[in-house]
């Protein structure tokens, strides 16, 4: 079979709201690809269709001598199970829109999920920078 295309998620992160933010890119682009290829959103399934993690084509690929069983363990580490992962792969992530707060500040979230930055924009009435 051929692969459409593979993607892995670099394992550097120093914060979970760094881990976070490139999760969220990492589903989006999972999502995104599966789109493209015309492949359901499924993950880890029986079926050829759909998302493959390294975890399964190690243990489920015939003349596989790979021992990989990425990203898993690597999710753990961030607090990301199994199950959320493939939840999120199948259903896509909810957007937390409005004001945010981390230990730098406050940010506007809006439903696509950008974020207003170097820019001044007016929210609710108000103009922010």
């Amino acid at each position: 079979a051929e692969t459409y295309a593979a993607v892995e998620l670099i394992e550097s992160h120093s914060t979970k709201e760094e881990f976070m933010t490139d999760y969220r890119l990492y589903i989006e682009l999972l999502r995104n690809l599966a789109d493209e290829a015309g492949l359901p959103k499924t993950l880890d399934t029986g079926s050829l269709a759909g998302i493959k993690t390294h975890e399964y084509c190690t243990n489920n690929q015939p003349n596989n001598h790979s021992d990989h069983v990425d990203p898993y363990p690597y999710l753990a580490k961030w607090g990301i199970s199994r199950e959320q992962f493939k939840h999120d792969i199948e259903n896509g992530l909810t957007i937390e829109t409005g004001w945010q707060k981390n230990d730098t500040g406050y940010w506007y979230v809006h439903s696509d999920g950008s974020y207003p930055k170097d820019k001044f924009e007016k929210i609710n009435g108000t103009w922010y920078y």
